[in-house]
């Protein structure tokens, strides 16, 4: 089954509505942008039917938001977010790996003095 069969016109509305606004745009600024009629944004905003792949592709581009997420693929506006993520967790995990050799080497030096006091 494709895909976009699956597509939820109420939450792909809801996400151009939200993306647009929380740019501060207008549906007149984005109809004068995409050179699309402003009742036509309207119409895709309350989810009566999905705008074209066209408009979804210059919207994301214009925009900077993936069409993963405007098709509700993926809950993360951007790709970026996503690649910004896995780096923040890879430092964390290395962080995690830093202290655990850490610990690892501050275990052996107890260790030793235990030995150390138990030789004694």
């Amino acid at each position: 089954m494709d895909n976009l069969e699956k597509i939820d016109n109420k939450q792909l509305g809801e996400r151009l509505k939200e993306t647009r606004k929380s740019l501060k745009r207008t549906q007149m600024d984005v109809s004068s942008d995409l050179n699309i009629p402003q009742p036509n944004i309207s119409t895709y905003e309350k989810g009566v039917f999905a705008p074209p792949l066209s408009f979804l592709m210059a919207f994301a581009q214009k925009y900077d938001v993936s069409v993963d997420y405007l098709l509700g693929l993926s809950k993360w506006p951007k790709q970026a977010d996503i690649r910004d993520l896995m780096a923040e967790g890879s430092a964390i995990c290395k962080e995690n790996e830093d202290k655990q050799k850490i610990i690892e080497i501050s275990v052996d030096t107890l260790d030793d003095e235990v030995k150390k006091n138990i030789e004694q």
